[in-house]
This record gives C-alpha cells, sequence and structure tokens, in this order.
C-alpha cells in the first residue's frame, strides 16, 4: 500500500489524503499511517517555505515544488529522490 500510495502522489500530484484514501479503496487514517511511514523513510518530504511566503504550489514561479495541480494549498509534501528510486524511477526523470 505505501508504494501505490507513493506512485499514486508522483505520478498525479495528488497530496490530498482523503482522495487517495478514495482512489486506492483504503481509509484515511490508513493512508495517514503510510504517509507517516513515508516520511520517516524519506521517500516524502514536507516542503521547506520561507515563513513570509505565500506560496502555495508548484505552479508559482517561484515555489521549486514539483506539482502537478492547478490548487492552491495542496502540496503538503512531495516525492523525494530517495522516493523515486524506491519506485524504480531513474533519479534524472522529469517529474
Amino acid at each position: 500500500m505505501m508504494k501505490e500510495i507513493l506512485r499514486l502522489i508522483h505520478d498525479t500530484g495528488v497530496t490530498n489524503m482523503s482522495e487517495i484514501a478514495e482512489k486506492i479503496g483504503v481509509s484515511q487514517s490508513m493512508v495517514e499511517q503510510a504517509i507517516a511511514m513515508l516520511k520517516s523513510k524519506s521517500y516524502l518530504e514536507t516542503p521547506k517555505t520561507p515563513k513570509n511566503s505565500s506560496v502555495s504550489c508548484g505552479n508559482c514561479a517561484s515555489c521549486r515544488i514539483p506539482c502537478k495541480s492547478n490548487q492552491t494549498n495542496l502540496s503538503p509534501f512531495f516525492v523525494t529522490e530517495k522516493g523515486k528510486r524506491y519506485l524504480g524511477y531513474n533519479s534524472a526523470s522529469v517529474f
């Protein structure tokens, strides 16, 4: 399930936990636990933005977070290079 969640985040950019739960057919609490585990293994990371920043989505030119969403306030985490290797993606591949 963790790999499925990681792949979903990587391939689609979805980071909304209830949407992830619905797409893979598990409870939101199971997704939350899996996300916590993925973060602890450094497969997912929470973006670090300046305190004064209003950056909320990768669609902003100043944002370094690879996001495929056109919604704001939707990127609480992203797949790291380590996570991409775990999924079997070449680290040189573009998001």
